[in-house]
């Protein structure tokens, strides 16, 4: 590990966005303060909490930079703000992650010995991992033919550092050079989808994207989605729509409409089951992702 050698280690700033879950992120970071890789900064974002997280998070953790935002940026907004400021520290890469995550102690350096390796990986993703040990994520590769991308699964998951199109915003190593070739996380996804854009675009931009399965990562319930589902319903399926539609995939003139067919599936499905608030929801994030403008 390079923790371990003494070199020089390349300057990685972590960065967790909170919303008013200060217990649920102080957990996360005291997983990153007890990472084994020496040259870590970590820096939580709290994003317009109105609980006296930000203040809670400082008692807790005076050592660690909290960027308070006057109002919720939702997660692409909220990752900006960290993201400016791991580039004003001159980092050489960022840690996104969710706050509702755990890391193993060597994860960092892994993920840090994994990009040094590979000069054009862009972005380097852990191995997630549910609560029970079942495999969460490992990243998810274009068909060849169809638009929907095939998620990499325990069963087939190497043992080495293998290249993939997509990983979860829920814990991805981003080289910062990527961030000034393509920019930040585009904030008109404002919630879901703003992770799959980041990858294409960096693909688009010559990069390679990687899941290193040795670096774990412990993924936990989203409390903050499942708290505001219909908002989340509405997310999802408004910025899915936007996403196909922006980064058109292998026949998406057929992929498109079968999104939209099984999306209408869904609300008909809650509405059957008297889910009435998270169907009008649905309904609402299929008209607007629509009808969203795109770049």
């Amino acid at each position: 590990m390079m923790a371990a050698t003494g070199a020089w280690s390349p300057l990685v700033a972590a960065i967790v966005l909170n919303y008013e879950l200060p217990e649920v992120t102080a957990q996360c970071v005291e997983s990153l303060l007890a990472s084994d890789y020496d040259n870590l900064q970590v820096t939580i974002v709290d994003n317009g909490s109105q609980d006296g997280s930000a203040e809670i998070l400082h008692e807790r953790f005076p050592q660690v930079a909290i960027l308070a935002s006057d109002r919720n940026l939702l997660f692409a907004g909220g990752m900006n703000l960290g993201l400016r400021h791991a580039l004003a520290l001159g980092a050489d890469y960022a840690l996104v992650m969710n706050n509702d995550t755990l890391v193993a102690r060597d994860m960092v350096s892994r993920l840090v010995e994994t990009a040094e390796m590979l000069p054009q990986a862009g972005i380097v993703a852990p191995a997630i991992y549910r609560t029970d040990g079942r495999l969460w994520a490992a990243g998810s590769r274009r068909r060849r033919l169809w638009p929907f991308p095939r998620e990499v699964g325990a069963v087939d998951s190497p043992r080495q550092p293998f290249p993939v199109d997509y990983v979860t915003g829920c814990g991805m190593l981003i080289r910062c050079g990527v961030l000034k070739v393509i920019g930040l996380f585009d904030e008109r996804y404002a919630m879901y989808y703003e992770d799959a854009d980041f990858c294409a675009r960096a693909i688009a931009a010559g990069y390679t994207i990687w899941v290193e399965p040795s670096a774990q990562m412990v993924h936990r319930v989203s409390e903050s989605a499942r708290r505001q589902a219909p908002q989340s319903a509405y997310a999802h399926t408004r910025y899915r729509i936007r996403f196909y539609r922006q980064h058109h995939q292998p026949l998406w003139w057929v992929g498109l409409p079968l999104i939209a067919f099984q999306e209408g599936f869904r609300i008909g499905k809650d509405w059957l089951a008297s889910r009435r608030g998270l169907a009008h929801a649905r309904l609402r994030g299929l008209k607007d992702g629509f009808h969203q403008d795109l770049p």
